[in-house]
C-alpha cells in the first residue's frame, strides 16, 4: 500500500469492490470470509492511519456478519503500534474476530 498514491474515495471504492467481489464468489453454503494481512516488507511508509480509519467503518458497519476472522502475519513493532491506534475505532464485535496469537510479536 502506498498511501500517497490514492484518494479516500478510491480507497472506499476499493474496499467495497473487494468485499463485494469476495461475496460474489461465495457458494450458497458459505457466508463469511477471512482476511489475511501480510506485513512482510512493510514499513511506516506503507501504513496510513487515516486510510485505515476510512475503511474500518465500511468493513464492520456495512458487512458486520461477513468477516469470520482477521489474521495479521509477518508483523512486528509496526503492527503493535498500528493495533494500539486502531483498537479504539473498532467495534467489540469486530475485535473478537481478530485471531489472537498469530500476529508475530504482538500480544493483545
Amino acid at each position: 500500500m502506498h498511501p500517497e498514491a490514492t484518494t479516500k474515495e478510491r480507497l472506499r471504492k476499493f474496499a467495497y469492490y473487494t468485499v463485494e467481489s469476495a461475496i460474489s464468489q461465495m457458494t450458497p453454503d458459505i457466508h463469511q470470509y477471512t482476511i489475511i494481512f501480510d506485513f512482510k516488507n512493510s514499513g511506516i511508509k506503507n501504513i496510513s492511519i487515516s486510510q485505515l480509519k476510512e475503511i474500518s467503518p465500511i468493513m464492520q458497519d456495512c458487512y458486520p456478519d461477513r468477516l469470520f476472522r482477521a489474521y495479521a502475519v509477518n508483523s512486528g513493532w509496526l503492527m503493535r503500534m498500528l493495533w494500539n491506534v486502531m483498537k479504539p475505532f473498532l467495534s467489540v464485535f469486530t475485535l473478537r474476530k481478530v485471531k489472537r496469537g498469530v500476529m508475530g510479536s504482538l500480544s493483545f
